[in-house]
């Protein structure tokens, strides 16, 4: 009976265990999503003021007018050189932008399977707990009960004992 009383009582103390892990757990991935969030938004606005820079500098370049073929051509050359860089900052916010969303997939999904596996634990300690549980007051009520019919029995006994 002790050594099911231990065994339960360690049970218990693994399921707090695992409770208490699920709840850093749970703070944990709370964290890296917030800071995910915070270094992506100043990374995305970097980005962003970047092709905001590059598309007003554009447009600043075809505004420009000149008859001199020798400005025209230098023009032609800062509008492409302008516009390859647009196109270059263009693409790192959308390769920013998907990163973004696939280290937040990436985090959720190692959360979950974190959570997932603590949570089976935790059912099967359950269980088991549930299953170690020993009822402690039967030695107490197979005594008591063998009173009561030692008691009843002595009575019976003195009232079919004739009065002498």
């Amino acid at each position: 009976r002790l050594l099911k009383e231990a065994e339960l009582e360690a049970s218990a103390k693994t399921l707090a265990e695992k409770k208490h892990i699920m709840g850093e757990m749970d703070a944990k991935y709370s964290a890296q999503t917030r800071d995910l969030k915070v270094r992506g938004k100043s990374a995305l606005d970097f980005l962003i003021k970047n092709v905001q820079r590059l598309e007003e500098e554009l447009a600043k370049i075809q505004q420009i007018k000149t008859f001199n073929p020798l400005k025209k051509i230098a023009k032609e050359q800062k509008r492409m050189q302008v516009t390859e860089k647009l196109n270059a900052a263009k693409q790192r916010l959308a390769l920013a932008v998907q990163n973004s969303g696939v280290e937040q997939k990436r985090i959720r999904d190692e959360y979950e399977k974190k959570k997932q596996a603590t949570i089976m634990k935790m059912q099967s300690l359950e269980k088991e707990i549930a299953s170690k549980e020993t009822d402690g007051s039967l030695e107490a009520r197979q005594v008591a009960t063998n009173a009561l019919a030692n008691a009843v029995k002595s009575l019976i006994q003195r009232k079919t004992v004739p009065s002498q």
